[in-house]
């Protein structure tokens, strides 16, 4: 199954957890990820993700920067997925 993960998902596990909300989110989050990491699920890249990521905070980019490199396909906004 191919997933496509916007911005939030993959930063949500590095903002501030004191909020009981951020909390759950990030959890979700992570085990969205983990199941990317087992390869139980595909995730797509895009060079909107990309955009997003380099203009967000610097404290964050790099570690979502890592996190992308689980995504196993890479979407254009011309590219139309094919399954």
């Amino acid at each position: 199954m191919w997933v496509y993960l916007d911005t939030n998902t993959f930063g949500r596990p590095f903002d501030d957890r004191s909020q009981p909300r951020n909390v759950l989110e990030a959890e979700a989050a992570l085990l969205i990820l983990e199941f990317v990491k087992q390869n139980k699920i595909d995730c797509l890249d895009s060079d909107i993700i990309r955009l997003e990521v380099s203009r967000g905070p610097i404290s964050k980019r790099f570690q979502i920067q890592s996190l992308l490199k689980l995504c196993s396909k890479d979407i254009s906004e011309t590219n139309v997925l094919n399954t």
